[in-house]
C-alpha cells in the first residue's frame, strides 16, 4: 500500500484544478479519483477477484462491488463533484 496521505493530497490538488471536468464526468471522477485511492487502500481496481464495475446486486447496479473471498463486501457509488471539498487534511 503506498502513502494514502500522498494520494490523498494529489486527488484534492486535481480536484481543484480539474473541477469542472469532474463536475461533468463521472467517469474521471471514478478513474482520476476513486481508483488511486483504492490502490492505495490495497484494491486493484484492474483485477476483477477483488473489484467488478457495475454488476447487479439486489438492491441495483452499484458502480464498484469490492470482493474478499468471492464475497461482495463493499459497495461504491460514484457521483460528479457536486459540492465543497476539504482541502486540507
Amino acid at each position: 500500500m503506498a502513502d494514502l496521505k500522498e494520494t490523498l493530497e494529489m486527488v484534492i490538488e486535481r480536484m481543484k484544478k480539474y473541477r469542472g471536468l469532474y463536475e461533468k464526468s463521472e467517469e474521471s471522477v471514478r478513474y482520476q479519483i476513486i481508483n488511486p485511492i483504492l490502490k492505495d487502500l490495497g484494491w486493484n481496481p484492474e483485477n476483477p477477484e477483488e473489484v467488478q464495475p457495475n454488476i447487479s446486486t439486489e438492491e441495483g447496479f452499484p458502480d464498484y462491488s469490492l470482493l474478499k473471498n468471492e464475497k461482495k463486501v463493499l459497495f461504491i457509488e460514484a457521483k460528479f463533484l457536486k459540492f465543497a471539498i476539504p482541502m486540507r487534511f
